[in-house]
């Protein structure tokens, strides 16, 4: 059974395995277009007249029935009726629809919590066309709305160009720009991890969480030549090459680096040894990406090596001569 028929399966059955007061909810197969040409599918369970109801995802799911030796999709459908009233019964939805509708209708708010996220251009031309953007080395700066944590779970709504008609048409990109160099640092803060005598620390101890300076300081005494830059929750943390500052401080401590794109939710900062081949790096970074195990298509941010720009404040592609 195919992903889009698994779901079609859980949208026409899912009722028969929730308590009676859920009989008269509207079930719905969610389907979207999402980065990189990819699709994302989703279940909405709502009560009829809601505005908003938790889309859940239920590609772990499909992943443990697609892989087991007896593919029988009733056995998954009572982990999935228990996952929907978990989501429901914990987040308390009718209050939290009001909550959210208050929050991306007020611009007191959405000032203070429009962030931005960096995807590749290319690969997104037509997703690009509804989403006020702007372009930096090929890459493509995107905004959304950073909605307030509700136990630790991210959530967050696009900014496209029908939401701003309908609410904000005086906010322009430069705007949506400002506010996101100023927020996204704050909601979702830089961190940086050592690639080697770092890891087993991060294993045992959990995720290693510091400041910039501190984490330089240790890398400085150790033999690796190579860290991890991403935010706190570890998704679309490649977008930290634009917070202010970030760059500077590795260009100031490490001397020459290069960045290395490894998915939208991290890049590797390199320092660069002499005599060190830059193709080298390139070759490796297309190999790479090029494995869809090793990074999903979905996850694909570039096959590009940037550098720091000349005045510090952002990135840029370094141009590939012969070695």
């Amino acid at each position: 059974m195919k992903i889009e028929e698994f779901y079609e399966y859980v949208k026409e059955n899912i009722l028969s395995y929730l308590p009676k007061e859920y009989q008269e909810y509207m079930v719905e197969l969610d389907k979207k277009h999402s980065i990189n040409q990819t699709v994302v599918y989703g279940i909405i369970l709502k009560p009829v007249g809601s505005r908003i109801a938790p889309v859940l995802r239920l590609d772990g799911v499909y992943e443990q029935y697609k892989n087991s030796p007896i593919q029988e999709v009733e056995r998954c459908m009572p982990i999935i009726a228990a996952n929907f009233l978990q989501v429901i019964r914990q987040d308390n939805f009718d209050c939290l629809e009001e909550d959210i509708i208050k929050q991306i209708n007020s611009m007191e708010y959405i000032k203070d919590n429009i962030c931005f996220r960096l995807i590749n251009a290319e690969m997104n031309k037509e997703f690009l066309k509804n989403r006020p953007h702007r372009m930096i080395a090929g890459l493509a700066v995107i905004y959304y709305i950073h909605l307030e944590d509700k136990d630790d779970k991210l959530s967050s709504i696009d900014i496209t160009y029908d939401y701003l008609n309908n609410r904000f048409s005086e906010l322009g990109e430069e705007q949506l720009f400002s506010f996101a160099k100023k927020n996204t640092p704050i909601l979702c803060p830089v961190k940086i991890s050592d690639l080697d005598s770092l890891v087993m620390s991060m294993i045992v101890k959990g995720q290693w969480q510091h400041d910039v300076e501190e984490v330089l300081e240790v890398w400085q005494a150790s033999s690796s030549k190579m860290l991890v830059l991403t935010n706190s929750n570890g998704v679309y943390g490649a977008t930290t090459m634009l917070y202010p500052g970030v760059l500077e401080i590795l260009k100031q401590e490490l001397g020459e680096f290069v960045i290395l794109p490894s998915s939208v939710d991290e890049v590797l900062i390199v320092r660069m040894q002499p005599k060190q081949k830059i193709s080298g790096l390139k070759d490796m970074i297309e190999e790479i990406n090029a494995n869809t195990e090793l990074v999903p298509k979905k996850k694909l941010l570039s096959n590009e090596i940037f550098t720091i720009t000349p005045d510090g404040s952002s990135f840029e592609i370094l141009p590939i001569e012969g070695d």
